[in-house]
């Protein structure tokens, strides 16, 4: 038997056998580079056994990747396990059935913008010569999941089914809630880099450099954030750099750290006593330094002054953190 590999069949799972009468067969335009990363535009001629056959059936019934391949009339001829799942649906209720009028009456109110998903879909089959993606989100019900999906479609040009469409559903739902859990983070961070009433720097150690620093940062060393951004890190602490390096290091290592042996200098040449806790986090790939500092008065203890400072939540960061390849340090200013 030959099989080609240009549109598709399915003979498992009690749905009907399309397969043409002389076992020349085409499975899937989904197949294809547009629809699938890595694969190549162009048709291949498989040759191997109707249990070969069977295997790549099923292999593309089970895909993680949600199916619809439909005929030239736009009617439903095979649907894999996943937009089961998705639609929350049984392949009886979606096989032999005229997609457009199913998009209107039933499917795109799963979808949280449903005239906006059936507008797409609709003109993709009204026009049905180019490919169409786009991102869509499915609400949840009793029976279905939550899920952000996203569509890409295209014509199927020749074969058994030319002048029909197929249609993949690719699952983001887990991508799209590390980036919300992500933004969240992000703006936690924002507001306590913004409103601590420590002083805290971002600083790339590689690089000798200060990537950002907060308000109360700028008011303890006197410095603006710009002027702090074009200049040496270690231009802060000129006095015990020797012992800067060494903290920097061993925080590098440990990945976290606290010491009250190193000063602070400032714009106007004073030299700031201050206690300095260190995080390590990563940013594009390398890693930085979050430094928090609060000031201690010559001759004070520690203790002594925070027992003064009634109401202050000094930030520490105790442990390693990793903020991920591509994590921006909060640049905005507020006013």
């Amino acid at each position: 038997m030959i099989v080609v590999i240009g549109d598709m069949c399915e003979t498992n799972r009690n749905r009907p056998d399309i397969r043409p009468q002389n076992h020349t067969v085409r499975i899937g335009s989904l197949l294809r580079g547009e629809l699938s990363d890595g694969m190549n535009d162009t048709n291949h001629t498989f040759h191997g056994s109707e249990e070969q056959l069977v295997s790549i059936i099923e292999a593309l019934d089970t895909s993680n990747v949600g199916t619809f391949v439909l005929d030239s009339d736009f009617s439903v001829v095979w649907v894999n396990q996943a937009i089961e799942a998705f639609f929350d649906t049984s392949p009886e209720a979606l096989i032999g059935k005229d997609k457009p009028s199913m998009v209107e009456a039933e499917l795109k109110h799963r979808f949280e913008r449903p005239d906006q998903f059936a507008e797409r879909v609709q003109t993709a089959y009204q026009e049905n010569t180019q490919q169409e993606e786009f991102e869509c989100h499915i609400l949840p019900s009793e029976t279905r999941e939550e899920r952000w999906l996203i569509h890409r479609s295209k014509p199927i040009e020749d074969g058994q089914y030319a002048g029909g469409r197929v249609e993949q559903y690719t699952d983001i739902t887990d991508r799209k809630q590390y980036a919300s859990a992500r933004e969240t983070s992000q703006k936690k961070f924002q507001t306590i880099f913004e409103y601590a009433n420590d002083a805290i720097f971002i600083v790339d150690v590689e690089n000798d450099s200060v990537v950002d620093c907060n308000p109360a940062a700028e008011e303890l060393v006197g410095y603006s954030r710009e002027e702090l951004q074009s200049m040496p890190a270690s231009d802060l602490h000129p006095h015990n750099l020797s012992e800067f390096k060494q903290f920097a290091d061993q925080v590098l290592e440990e990945g976290h750290g606290w010491t009250d042996d190193i000063t602070c200098y400032g714009k106007s040449g004073d030299i700031i006593p201050a206690e300095m806790s260190a995080a390590v986090v990563e940013i594009d790939g390398r890693p930085h330094l979050v430094t928090g500092h609060w000031p201690v008065a010559r001759g004070a203890s520690s203790l002594a002054v925070k027992a003064q400072t009634v109401g202050r939540v000094p930030v520490r960061v105790g442990k390693v953190g990793r903020v991920g390849t591509g994590f921006r340090p909060p640049l905005e200013r507020r006013a």
